[in-house]
């Protein structure tokens, strides 16, 4: 048993995921003294003749040359183990398998090392070697992960496991512990990785070492509630993770768990704290210049957004986290950003986007071999077809849904497919294909519900929906009052602290240069007091529309509703000598006429106020497009920057070339504006006209119904 303290021990190396051709750098002092002590060995070893001295010289030489000449290896080691075995040597036979799987196994030759490491782990078992046979179990293990034989692995670690136990080495027992944990995870065995990994936070405590390394093992736990859908959990152990990073100001634990709280609340429909935790890492990542980092924070906060209905945040987040990842030529993620943005356009009725994301996406799906995202992308691009009224190209995609869906052995998965394209056929007048894609479609939903569940499936799923719409607008509407209230506060500052001012100048004795200006003070106050009013109508006016309350629409005149805009805005020549409006012939559209009104009233508003001072010439125009109307307000303003056009639809922006004070306003008239369209599924947008001359604003709206 004295014999078997030389042979190699478990390092780290050998404990944690296998890497590929991991050395360890050496200084020169050092290698040149081990060169030394190699030829020294080799010196010996001429000289000497009996068999038991070269033997123990060989093994010596071979584990010397393994960090310095590997090369050389092979030679030295075979011949111990020849020798070994002619002279019954069992533990350097023991030994010269046990180096010989180390060379291969930095060769990456696995099955070589795996067959030497066997070879070591047989005799270590018939002497009885535990301390030999827990190295070799180890050391089998870590090849058997490399092969890709995942279960023989864990059947080597839990042997090796067992016998370290016995030994009390408690360190090594908690790294293979976290293996364990990392292979089940591997096989998709959650329930046995999260034993493990609660097995290791408890061996980690009893150990009571470094704390990284307990914040290590919550991430580890964390993750797998995250995967078995045990949110809470999660949330408590990411949590304590975070605290424990924090204090040893470890910046990319703390990126790490930010990004999982953000992931843990938005499945639990906490979507402030997801993000609140997901800037967080977006910051963080910043900071560290961490790229890859930013992009996913990017998209985790598109994914939100998304959640909450906040479709045009969504957008720029996920557009911004796929400019990131096209710089770092993640194509995965590409595609999966690229199917999100063809998905949302889709649902915006911005088929002209949607389609190109789609095309985008059905490369991108050829390239990486998806077949999920090329059948999505076909069913998608089918779906536009249909809604464009081009049945013959949807049936085109469809077929080529259907084609992929069953060489793929994927049919119950896109069941909705056939009836996609029996409504196709049905169009066509071709009857007959129309009722035999019908009759698949009936046979695998068949097939996917048994007829006693349907009924109860059917319920619960619109109630889940129903339900889950409802906690969404809730918590979208309070995030969005958390920032009405905070820019309101901001907004109201100003004028009632000119007010108070004023007032209390008035109030006091008045010297004579006072007496006169106290006309001049009292028309501040005046005007202060009408922005407070005009403000506290608008937040009036913008809070109902936070309900979401949609009154019926009706098919009205655009001209009316322009007529009546004019007389409210009070646009005349007596007025609005300096306005010159010019109406093109406008359609009649289906909206509701109320917010027809508050919407032109708010565009109309903002093309008077921003002029410079100079003669306004305002063309409103209508165009019909994607079978809807697009209606545009043209100014001769002073313009918005490129850059700044999406933020004029913000809560209180005022975005000016000139002084922002010079412009008086709420700030909130386009939001209302976008908000009304918004809640109808319609869309508001600003541009720069051809000219460069001041602004384009076009919103959509309903064509009439007949």
């Amino acid at each position: 048993m004295k014999e078997s303290q030389g042979i190699r021990q478990l390092d780290t190396s050998m404990i944690k995921a296998p890497t590929n051709g991991q050395k360890t750098d050496q200084s020169s002092s050092i290698l040149e003294s081990e060169l030394t002590k190699v030829n020294n060995l080799k010196e010996i070893l001429g000289q000497t003749h009996k068999r038991g001295e070269r033997l123990i010289l060989l093994n010596k030489l071979s584990e010397k040359l393994l960090t310095i000449a590997p090369e050389e290896v092979v030679k030295y080691a075979s011949q111990a183990l020849i020798m070994g075995k002619v002279v019954n040597s069992k533990q350097h036979i023991i030994k010269s398998n046990l180096i010989l799987g180390a060379f291969y196994n930095d060769k990456e030759d696995y099955e070589s090392a795996l067959t030497h490491f066997n070879n070591a782990l047989l005799v270590s078992l018939e002497l009885e070697d535990n301390l030999s046979s827990s190295n070799c179990y180890v050391q089998a293990g870590k090849a058997n992960w490399k092969l890709g034989r995942i279960k023989n692995a864990i059947s080597n670690y839990q042997k090796g496991l067992e016998l370290y136990k016995e030994l009390n080495n408690d360190e090594i027992v908690l790294e293979l512990i976290l293996i364990l944990g990392e292979l089940s995870k591997e096989i998709g065995n959650h329930l046995n990785a999260k034993g493990y990994f609660k097995l290791a936070l408890s061996q980690q405590k009893q150990l009571k070492n470094e704390l990284d390394k307990q914040a290590l093992i919550l991430d580890k736990l964390g993750c797998m509630y995250l995967q078995t859908e045990q949110y809470q959990e999660a949330e408590t152990v990411f949590l304590e993770a975070l605290s424990i990073n924090k204090e040893n100001d470890d910046l990319l634990g703390v990126i790490e768990n930010s990004t999982h709280l953000g992931h843990v609340y938005l499945k639990l429909k906490q979507f402030d704290q997801s993000i609140h935790f997901l800037n967080n890492a977006l910051n963080n990542n910043v900071s560290n210049a961490n790229n890859l980092g930013i992009a996913a924070a990017l998209k985790k906060l598109g994914d939100v957004y998304y959640e909450l209905d906040i479709y045009d945040t969504c957008i720029r987040n996920y557009n911004e986290a796929l400019v990131v990842f096209k710089g770092l030529g993640e194509t995965k993620e590409i595609a999966v950003l690229v199917e999100k943005l063809g998905k949302i356009n889709f649902q915006l009725r911005k088929y002209r986007k949607a389609i190109s994301f789609f095309k985008q996406a059905l490369d991108l799906g050829v390239l990486l071999k998806d077949h999920h995202l090329i059948i999505n992308s076909h069913f998608y691009l089918g779906k536009i077809s249909l809604k464009t009224r081009n049945p013959e190209t949807a049936i085109a995609h469809f077929d080529n849904c259907i084609r992929k869906a069953e060489s793929s052995n994927l049919q119950s998965k896109f069941i909705e497919i056939y009836q996609e394209i029996s409504n196709c056929y049905a169009q066509l007048n071709r009857f007959e294909e129309a009722f035999q894609m019908q009759k698949k479609f009936n046979v695998l939903l068949e097939f996917k519900l048994t007829n006693n569940d349907r009924a109860k499936v059917a319920k619960l799923e619109d109630n889940t929906v129903v339900n889950q719409k409802m906690i969404k607008q809730l918590h979208g509407q309070n995030i969005e009052l958390k920032w009405f209230i905070y820019n309101a506060i901001q907004e109201l500052k100003a004028p009632v602290r000119l007010i108070a001012s004023f007032t209390e100048i008035l109030m006091k004795p008045l010297d004579d240069e006072s007496k006169e200006n106290k006309d001049e003070f009292l028309e501040i106050v005046n005007r202060s007091s009408k922005r407070i009013h005009s403000f506290l109508k608008d937040v009036y006016t913008f809070t109902r529309l936070m309900n979401k309350v949609n009154y019926p629409t009706s098919n009205i005149s655009l001209e009316t509703i322009i007529a009546k805009v004019i007389e409210n805005l009070g646009i005349n020549q007596q007025t609005q000598s300096n306005v010159t409006l010019v109406l093109s012939e406008l359609p009649k559209v289906n909206a509701e006429p109320d917010e027809l009104v508050l919407v032109l009233e708010s565009i109309l508003m903002n093309s008077i106020k921003h002029n410079a001072g100079k003669k306004i010439e305002i063309v409103v125009s209508s165009e019909e497009k994607e079978g809807q109307y697009v209606i545009s307000v043209e100014d001769n303003g002073i313009g918005v920057e490129k850059e700044f056009q999406e933020l004029v639809f913000n809560q209180f922006a005022r975005i000016s070339t000139e002084n922002i004070n010079s412009y008086e306003g709420t700030g909130i008239g386009l939001t209302m504006a976008k908000k009304v369209l918004n809640n109808r599924k319609q869309d508001i947008w600003m541009e720069t006209p051809a000219s460069g001359i001041g602004t384009r604003v076009s919103f959509t709206v309903g064509k009439p119904k007949l």
